[in-house]
């Protein structure tokens, strides 16, 4: 019997993770701006660095004491998982503190830079078997790619039009903001 605990979508931690997603940017962001201190940014930084670093060779040790998975599932190709919850912080805070943020072009950029990954990873997927980003099937579990097409050059094209579209949905705040200070501008 295997008592790991199995993962429950909105189950308490799932939850739990997605609150600290959310909250962890702007109570560090908060921190650096109450301080005032760049000495203290550069350690969130580097923290946020160093754990991902770790991440992935806490990682790598872990299978390969476990030797459950060969070479081909241990590229760093997948995009679930706790870096992804380190990185999408990182980039919170990032744009909180140097009050950066996307301007039109970046819909455009960084679907070039996921089509980089789309090619890295299909390369990846056909030469290991490894369904790195779900670009051989649909996965297991029911996500929003199941409505996509079974036909896989169809299932790939709509992958692309849903991510262009996830792109431009998280675009949209600022866009909106944009039009609305534009308005008070010019009235």
């Amino acid at each position: 019997m295997n008592s790991t605990p199995s993962f429950h979508p909105y189950g308490t931690a799932h939850l739990l993770v997605i609150f600290l997603t959310i909250a962890l940017p702007f109570a560090f962001a908060a921190l650096v701006r109450w301080t005032k201190s760049s000495l203290v940014e550069r350690i969130i930084v580097g923290t946020f660095s160093l754990t991902l670093v770790l991440n992935y060779l806490v990682y790598l040790r872990l299978v390969r004491q476990s030797g459950a998975v060969n070479w081909e599932q241990l590229l760093p190709l997948q995009l679930c998982d706790w870096a992804m919850v380190v990185i999408i912080i990182a980039m919170i805070f990032l744009m909180l503190v140097h009050h950066l943020r996307p301007r039109f072009f970046s819909i455009i950029r960084v679907f070039a830079w996921t089509e980089l990954y789309f090619i890295i990873t299909l390369a990846a997927d056909k030469i290991t078997g490894v369904n790195y980003g779900f670009l051989l099937h649909k996965p297991e579990a029911k996500t929003l790619l199941n409505i996509l097409s079974d036909n896989h050059p169809l299932y790939l094209f709509e992958m692309h039009v849903l991510a262009l579209a996830f792109f431009v949905v998280l675009y949209l705040p600022f866009a909106i903001y944009d039009l609305a200070r534009r308005k008070i501008k010019y009235a």
